[in-house]
């Protein structure tokens, strides 16, 4: 039996380079042409275009072949949610006294339930804040108790993805996660005083910057914009140091990291911006529930579904991306909201509107995944019930406009193309996914899944551009 299986495996997998090989032939010439200029193989990439409504699509190629997606599977996470959820869908967060309150003092703890807000910034939390001392609260006798409750995903190493956890990109979701767990360290060039100036936004309570940088004359080199960061703690909070030269030349820049985790950043962050408004804390930062007894003091709601999703979609944001997906599964499910609940959520938003599964996996529903799979077609179909949606124009609104804004404003800056784009970006992916308006006035759906090893980026840029203003003359 085991060498029939091999041969069926090996006749299956000829049929497949054959149906490659085939649909290479038929690549409109300026396609083709890229692809031989910059040596890239036909067969690891997908192409899928479409208008929506209409009959056969102009181009496909391997539209079928499951391929890593990166960011461009964030487009699922968001057509469900606003499908399920509507786009003025908002998420409440939680302040509630623990003991009684006179006179400006609380004489006990105050708790925080939060409910997966992905839009809970610095700004916002120092509103938040601000409406609590607004309502009388001033001290603070008990600690700040934190209720992630709402959410539950299993323990996950921020260095796993690529052994970067100092990196916000790999901030893990929570339902209380207040401005993604985030420092930005501004680099300020004094050339007066021949030194750097560093601040840190938010200034959090113990945290502490050894500044050795170097202010040197010279061009602005790339390794000049982001210095190196080294990050060590002494028992009394954590000590962030920059060492090297910086060139005046580079102006003002910034560079946001994870120096604070969990529990650790939101006591301090709270306990920071209280501190500015006037408040004081006497306890620590600690997990816990909301308890009976306890009484709700207030209650702040975030920006809508369809503001949130200029920071999933138009800016990539994989936190807020992988909260969508715990909030589906929260609404969908019933909280806890979990990811294999949010997964389920949203392969029934796709079955609805037709959109095939076979071979689909959607991972965290952000793209930052290895696992993470997903066709042309799959995607180009969704792409197509999004457009024809109730809430569409949320949708498309969403997305980065090629050669303006977001993470598609360096994709053809010629002038001329119209398109909403997300891109989608790993070692050894790219993908683009969208809409692209033609010279006709018809707009497509298009999608670029390309998987190689040793990508050259430049060459995936290309063959990107190439298919955007073939889509755009067609």
């Amino acid at each position: 039996m085991r060498p029939f299986k091999t041969l069926v495996a090996r006749i299956a997998w000829i049929a497949l380079l054959a149906s490659v090989g085939a649909a290479s032939a038929a690549l409109p010439p300026p396609l083709q042409q890229v692809l031989e200029h910059q040596g890239l193989p036909a067969e690891a990439v997908s192409f899928y275009v479409h208008e929506p409504g209409a009959g056969e699509p102009p181009l496909e190629h391997a539209a079928d072949v499951p391929r890593q997606p990166a960011s461009t599977i964030k487009l699922l996470t968001a057509f469900a949610a606003l499908d399920r959820l509507g786009p003025v869908y908002a998420w409440p967060t939680e302040i509630y006294l623990r003991g009684p309150l006179g006179n400006g003092r609380l004489e006990g703890d105050l708790v925080i339930k939060g409910y997966g807000d992905p839009w809970l910034v610095e700004e916002r939390v120092w509103l938040l804040l601000r409406a609590l001392r607004e309502r009388g609260l001033r001290e603070i006798r008990g600690g700040l108790v934190i209720d992630d409750s709402h959410f539950q995903s299993p323990p996950e190493d921020p260095a796993a993805f690529d052994d970067q956890p100092e990196r916000v990109y790999n901030v893990i979701p929570r339902a209380t996660l207040l401005n993604f767990q985030a420092v930005r360290f501004l680099f300020l060039p004094n050339a007066e005083a021949r030194r750097v100036d560093i601040v840190a936004r938010p200034a959090l309570p113990g945290l502490r910057i050894e500044n050795l940088l170097y202010l040197a004359d010279g061009p602005c080199e790339p390794g000049h914009r982001q210095p190196a960061m080294t990050q060590t703690s002494d028992g009394r909070g954590p000590i962030v140091g920059f060492d090297g030269d910086y060139a005046a030349a580079c102006g003002e820049t910034e560079l946001n990291r994870v120096v604070l985790r969990g529990n650790a950043y939101v006591g301090a962050l709270f306990r920071g911006l209280w501190h500015e408004l006037g408040g004081s804390i006497n306890g620590e930062a600690r997990s816990g529930r909301v308890e009976a007894g306890d009484r709700l003091f207030y209650r702040q709601q975030s920006p809508p579904l369809a503001e949130v999703l200029l920071g999933v979609n138009k800016h990539s944001n994989n936190a807020m991306a992988r909260m969508l997906l715990l909030t589906l599964g929260a609404e969908d499910g019933g909280a806890p909201g979990t990811v294999e609940k949010g997964r389920a959520a949203v392969l029934k938003v796709l079955a609805a509107h037709g959109v095939p599964s076979a071979g689909l996996v959607i991972d965290n529903g952000s793209g930052l995944s290895r696992s993470a799979r997903v066709s042309a077609r799959q995607l180009g179909r969704a792409l197509e019930a999004a457009y024809t949606h109730p809430y569409g124009a949320e949708f498309v609104a969403s997305l980065a406009l090629a050669g303006q804004d977001g993470t598609a404003r360096r994709l053809n800056r010629d002038g001329g193309l119209v398109a909403h784009l997300k891109t989608g970006s790993l070692d050894e992916v790219r993908a683009i996914a969208g809409y692209v308006q033609a010279k006709s006035g018809k707009r497509y759906a298009v999608v670029v899944l390309h998987n190689q090893k040793d990508l050259n980026p430049d060459a995936a840029r290309a063959l990107q551009a190439a298919l955007l203003r073939w889509v755009h003359a067609h």
